[in-house]
């Protein structure tokens, strides 16, 4: 019994661990060479406070990548690209290969969901003394690591809703004064001046003279 307590104690364990690193890979890439094939990199230790453990090999890849770009590593096209493998496919970023001569820390930012915090599914890789231009620098020096890595997770978030609130009309009389409402005016209120100028005029037009009016003259 205590062995197969033991067993699933150990499976729990290793559980825990696999679940609790993300292998990252890397490879250099130029249109004219081709892309090579991702080799690992590193691990990332997911914990409370995320950290990277470089690869043994890390410094014999980079040379492997220089010997591959040969005389590209100075050319804007060369890129260097991590990535992550995320169900038979990479996901990946990449930053110009030139820009990790003069390099001493990297960053890379894993995005998560919500609903699986420690089960990142893009990234995001940037390094530090990119010129403003994003030119290339004119040295042609090997890179072999890094002095500092730092690992961000970043979670997806709503922005914060805008508040909908109705703008008073503005008062042209006093600046920033809010314009009191208009009062309804009545029928009489507005239609009075047309009342009165039709009264007097059919006061001063005495109206209309009367059917067969007026003096007869006598026949004889």
């Amino acid at each position: 019994m205590n062995w197969i307590v033991a067993l699933f104690a150990a499976s729990g364990v290793a559980a825990v661990h696999a679940a609790a690193v993300v292998d990252v890979y890397h490879r250099v890439f130029h249109p004219d060479v081709g892309a090579g094939n991702f080799v690992p990199r590193g691990q990332i230790l997911l914990d409370s406070s995320p950290s990277f453990v470089s690869s043994s090999s890390m410094s014999d890849d980079f040379a492997l990548f220089a010997q591959t770009l040969a005389e590209y590593s100075t050319d804007d096209r060369a890129l260097y690209q991590v990535a992550l493998e995320s169900g038979g496919s990479w996901e990946f970023s990449s930053v110009k290969y030139c820009h990790l001569q003069l390099a001493s820390t990297e960053d890379i930012i894993l995005h998560t969901s919500l609903s699986e915090p420690f089960k990142p599914y893009a990234v995001d890789y940037f390094v530090s003394s990119v010129p403003h231009d994003g030119a290339c620098p004119p040295s042609t020096m090997t890179p072999t690591g890094f002095v500092n890595t730092t690992v961000t997770f970043q979670k997806p978030h709503l922005p914060p809703l805008p508040e909908l609130r109705g703008i008073p009309p503005a008062s042209s009389q006093t600046p920033g004064a809010t314009a009191q409402p208009v009062e309804e005016k009545s029928f009489l209120q507005k239609y009075w001046i047309y009342i009165v100028a039709v009264t007097i005029a059919l006061a001063l037009s005495g109206g209309a003279p009367e059917e067969g009016g007026g003096p007869r003259r006598a026949t004889a």
